[in-house]
């Protein structure tokens, strides 16, 4: 192996050599070089102390320009994400990278239709990479193809390892509609979009008040990287019910491995066949969670203090929290979203696939930040109750 070289030069022989694997299509020779240089950056990320780290980093986002091709590009923007995961500072490359990403998904569905012809399956997503070089083979345009697909799967991981771990750069994202946007129209032809998609709609630092009516207790809370109202639930009843105020609960309890998962403390391959037949959370058709309260929007709960069941509300839709919308879709009092709990009308259960986690940096999760008095309970309650209210607008959504 070569002298190691510094920073710099390591940075732009890395580019270069991204071009030259290009021009060449790959020829072994060059291959051969590249795999030198990055295992050069690779030990630098691995043994290197922190500074260093920082430098490799840095120099490597420095090469992220705009006339960079798109394979090329990708490629940088993915040895930057081993970075952050090494350590370094996600916002010196994560702009670079959401700026190219809308182009990238725009052209999503003209390459999945044409990736297809090529490959001959309609599941790209099952094709383990390391059978990509194979099919590559095929032709230079099927070469190209791969390229083009490979380089979205690498500037998505990027942004993914970036935007994960930390809910301000997430923020930060979210103000980009470009970005938003075409991550929306390509989450059906690409996994990473999906997956994108899932980070850039969760709701970070946001409160919520829930009010139990059974137990006449209230509570400020603080969302944590929520991707939608299922994960809501589950999160909910383990924070709920593993809080101080819950010493004396006699009902049903959360289950503590889904709870883990919905935060992303377990992936879901390390949970063993016995840990899930013990949990109790298998059911025919996969793992699903179940609903210990039923959950309500504030215009549920009537001027006589009675909640809107299912048969009264008809023909209209009751004001239940459908698990399959968001956080974001519940109806705010005075710029307060509010939850109420109370007992479960009908058996309801969602299945992990809504809590399952999306990357193991995206920790999500439930605060609470407060137990309401009981004068801030029956103050909210009053404000609850003189409230108007129309028929819920939201069609039902089919629930297991």
């Amino acid at each position: 192996m070569a002298q190691p070289l510094n920073p710099h030069d390591l940075a732009i022989w890395f580019v270069s050599l991204l071009r030259q694997r290009t021009a060449t299509n790959d020829a072994e020779e060059v291959r051969e070089r590249f795999r030198e240089a990055y295992s050069q950056i690779e030990t630098i990320y691995r043994d290197g102390t922190p500074a260093e780290r920082e430098e490799i980093y840095e120099e490597l986002a420095e090469q992220l320009v705009p006339d960079l091709p798109t394979w090329e590009f990708s490629c940088v923007a993915n040895t930057c994400g081993m970075g952050v995961e090494a350590g370094t500072n996600a916002d010196v490359a994560l702009p670079a990278i959401l700026e190219r990403l809308p182009s990238v998904f725009t052209g999503a569905k003209l390459l999945h239709d044409k990736l297809k012809e090529q490959i001959g399956t309609p599941h790209l997503e099952m094709i383990p990479e390391d059978e990509w070089e194979a099919a590559a083979a095929k032709s230079t345009e099927a070469a190209q193809l791969i390229r083009e697909y490979l380089a979205i799967s690498f500037l998505s991981r990027a942004a993914m390892a970036m935007l994960c771990r930390d809910a301000r750069l997430r923020r930060f994202a979210r103000n980009q509609p470009e970005l938003t946007q075409s991550v929306v129209n390509a989450r059906e032809f690409n996994r990473y979009a999906f997956y994108l998609r899932e980070v850039l709609q969760c709701v970070d630092g946001e409160e919520l008040v829930v009010i139990d009516l059974v137990r006449n207790l209230g509570f400020r809370v603080r969302m944590h990287a929520v991707r939608n109202n299922c994960q809501l639930f589950t999160l909910l009843q383990d924070a709920l019910l593993n809080h101080a105020t819950a010493a004396n609960w006699e009902g049903p309890k959360p289950s503590p491995l889904l709870a883990s998962i919905a935060k992303s403390e377990r992936m879901i391959p390390s949970v063993t066949q016995e840990e899930w037949d013990a949990a109790g959370v298998v059911g025919e058709t996969g793992i699903f969670d179940t609903g210990i309260w039923q959950f309500y929007q504030w215009p549920a709960l009537q001027p006589d203090r009675a909640l809107e069941t299912w048969d009264a509300a008809a023909p209209y839709q009751p004001w239940w929290v459908w698990g399959e919308l968001h956080p974001a879709d519940i109806v705010e009092i005075d710029g307060m979203r509010i939850v109420l709990l109370g007992q479960p009308e009908m058996p309801r259960t969602w299945q992990m696939d809504f809590f399952a986690p999306v990357h193991p940096a995206l920790r999500s999760g439930i605060t609470v930040e407060a137990v309401l008095s009981k004068e801030s309970v029956e103050a909210w309650l009053k404000r609850i109750c003189t409230m108007p209210r129309e028929p819920n607008p939201l069609p039902p959504v089919e629930s297991t």
